[in-house]
């Protein structure tokens, strides 16, 4: 069986990122027989893509440069290849391996998108979808990547497709605060989020260590710099030790 292929990126002149990077690339060799991750260096905000949206919109640098890293990986799915898009933080939980390996038996054949993670760290879908991604990040997209993944995938689904059920999207934890950490199975993303026909123990997880947080440190919200995580507010991430 040929492997399948993970496309992670890292920001090699990062330390703090490389060191989650080790990581999750260890939690991965389990899958090893069946699935195989090429490390590249991210987009960051001193190497932007030329003609692709650069309109901030309340967006930080880094922000920016973490969507034209998932363009780039969209448009390499848009043009055939069958890739998973990953985050240096895409840890594998050690209880997922069998539903991994379920998923990797057969993901080709389905007509949508992938999301098995808790927020934009792991994720594929099929060219058509991608595709419209491109597009409308070519176009002057002004939100952010993951939201986006959304909207393209329910409008060809709604399109395309058939009422399959075969898209797989984390479930409202919001809504469902028992069903954090889970993913959920739907016709398209609003149904995986909002009513699953069916839910999974999430497989991929995003690490943070307490003590160093996170790598995106110029984005400012309501919520304050995105490295001050916290853990009751982000119950959905693996907090590991580092040091």
């Amino acid at each position: 069986m040929t492997k399948a292929k993970g496309i992670m990126n890292v920001d090699m002149n990062n330390p703090l990122a490389m060191r989650y990077l080790e990581v999750a690339l260890k939690s991965w060799e389990i899958l090893s027989d069946v699935f195989e991750i090429e490390v590249v260096q991210c987009i960051t905000p001193d190497t932007l893509l030329e003609g692709v949206n650069n309109n901030l919109e309340n967006r930080s640098l880094q922000e920016l440069a973490a969507l034209h890293t998932h363009y780039r990986t969209a448009k390499r799915m848009s043009q055939g290849e069958r890739l998973w898009m990953m985050e240096h933080d895409a840890y594998l939980n050690p209880e997922g391996e069998e539903f991994m390996r379920m998923i990797l038996s057969k993901w080709k054949t389905k007509k949508s998108t992938l999301l098995l993670g808790m927020s934009n760290e792991f994720w594929t879908t099929i060219p058509e979808i991608a595709q419209k991604y491109c597009e409308i990040i070519e176009s002057g997209y002004g939100r952010g990547p993951m939201t986006l993944l959304h909207k393209v995938t329910d409008d060809w689904r709604r399109k395309n497709d058939d009422r399959h059920p075969c898209t797989y999207w984390v479930v409202n934890r919001y809504k469902h605060p028992e069903l954090i950490n889970k993913t959920g199975l739907g016709f398209d993303v609003s149904s995986a989020y909002h009513n699953p026909i069916k839910v999974f123990d999430s497989p991929v997880v995003q690490i943070l260590d307490e003590k160093y947080r996170g790598t995106v440190l110029d984005r400012n919200n309501q919520r304050g710099n995105s490295r001050v995580y916290q853990k009751v507010q982000h119950p959905d991430v693996k907090w590991i030790t580092l040091d």
